[in-house]
């Protein structure tokens, strides 16, 4: 499981995302991170090289 969020909100809301980093593992990605997202999980497999 991967998540992508944005917004003003888990800055406010720690404990919503602390169970989302439990959740996936710490694959949580920003608007900023967002480039990391298929270097650091399984989708790196399905890219065309």
């Amino acid at each position: 499981m991967i998540a992508c969020v944005a917004g003003r909100g888990f800055k406010v809301r720690r404990e919503d995302m602390r169970r989302l980093l439990q959740a996936t593992d710490g694959r949580v990605f920003t608007l900023p991170t967002l480039h990391l997202l298929i270097q650091h999980t399984r989708i790196r497999e399905y890219r065309v090289r």
